[in-house]
């Protein structure tokens, strides 16, 4: 076997040790510390201060104005002149997605991205994918990007829209109130469903499911407001003095709760 030169071996190491400092080979789930940094491989001799806008991209991120199933974070550090490392994960229900990269910036308010990592993939696989990060102000956009297009995240996740560092805002925010109109109302519904098909089901479709409203027919003034989650469906009729007519349709079966005499 051919020895190698001692000139040819410091440059492999030169190398290796340049490849092992990548931001891909640090990165890890946003719910651990973000108290070390991504990466220092972003060439620049120069490092953002705070009177250079650069840097206002800098930190936690959290999409906001948009529906509380799919919330997504935006960790961005190693900022300097010329870009960042980012790291994000994103949900849809029960479906997520985690990846991290680099971005250049190619204006004072606006970065690209210039590589992809995902855990098990090289970034070579995804130069097909370029994210766009835009600040205006307090806010951050990552336009509509195309996700279909192989990135390997769940289903129908995404990480487009605003991002805030302050707390989100969701659009379904008030959801629960839209069926259940009081706390009264509300404890006779747990006390007739019990512990954990309230907790465990109708305050999951009260507060993040598709939520209708009808009036009842013949009886002007009075609705039935719909919930509907994962395969479940509660339908809710609250009358005079928090009578409380509660159906529930699911997985084949249907029930009625009532803490009066059911009425069809």
């Amino acid at each position: 076997m051919k020895k190698l030169a001692k000139e040819q071996i410091i440059v492999i190491t030169i190398f290796l040790l340049a490849f092992l400092c990548g931001c891909g080979n640090t990165i890890k789930p946003l719910d651990k510390s973000f108290e070390q940094p991504i990466s220092e491989t972003i060439p620049s001799t120069k490092t953002a201060s705070n009177s250079n806008s650069n840097f206002n991209f800098a930190g936690e991120w959290r999409r906001t104005n948009v529906w509380s199933c799919s919330p997504s974070r935006l960790m961005i550090s190693n900022v300097t002149e010329d870009g960042f490392c980012y790291e994000i994960e994103a949900f849809y229900w029960s479906h997520n997605g985690f990846f991290g990269g680099e971005a250049i910036f190619v204006d004072s308010i606006k970065a690209i991205s210039i590589k992809i990592n995902i855990p098990g993939y090289e970034p070579a696989d995804f130069d097909f994918a370029q994210l766009e990060f835009i600040l205006d102000g307090d806010i951050l956009t990552i336009p509509d990007y195309d996700f279909d297009k192989g990135l390997p995240v769940g289903a129908n996740v995404s990480v487009n829209g605003e991002y805030s560092k302050s707390d989100p805002e969701y659009t379904n925010a008030d959801n629960y109130r839209k069926i259940v109109p009081n706390d009264e109302v509300a404890a006779i519904i747990e006390e007739l469903l019990g512990d954990d098909m309230y907790h465990g089901y109708f305050n999951w479709a009260a507060h993040d499911g598709y939520i209708e409203a009808c009036e009842v027919e013949g009886h002007p003034g009075y609705r039935i407001t719909t919930a509907t989650i994962g395969g479940i469906e509660y339908r809710l009729a609250v009358a005079d003095g928090n009578a409380v007519y509660l159906w529930q349709d699911g997985w084949g079966e249907s029930e009625f709760y009532s803490n009066r005499a059911h009425v069809d």
